[in-house]
């Protein structure tokens, strides 16, 4: 009985998208304007870029300051040395990420 249903439910999602596809692929269709809606998207990420870069100077900075502070402890400037390491690694996808959103908007580097 349950074959019969996954059955069912696969045959109607196809036929349902063999429907979609023929009403959607006309000829006569017209592009989109959707530059609004990419400025809007890479407004976004500038902003969120903003945090990723005071929040990582900050961990930056923490950081070194326990690397200083931990001048006779090794284990205590291990910690420092890992989490320094953490925040550029981190600091470094948050740039990697709005390189890949620009190239996925299609805006052109400069």
């Amino acid at each position: 009985m349950k074959d019969k249903i996954k059955k069912m439910l696969l045959y109607t999602v196809s036929l349902l998208y063999v429907f979609t596809g023929r009403v959607y692929a006309g000829p006569d269709v017209s592009p989109v304007d959707t530059s609004g809606v990419k400025n809007f998207i890479w407004n976004i990420v500038n902003a969120l870029m903003d945090v990723a870069v005071v929040v990582a100077v900050g961990f930056i900075a923490w950081n070194g300051y326990k690397i200083m502070a931990s001048s006779t402890n090794p284990a205590r400037r291990s910690e420092a040395m890992t989490g320094l390491l953490w925040s550029i690694l981190g600091a470094i996808v948050a740039l990697g990420a709005k390189w890949f959103v620009g190239i996925a908007l299609g805006f052109k580097l400069q």
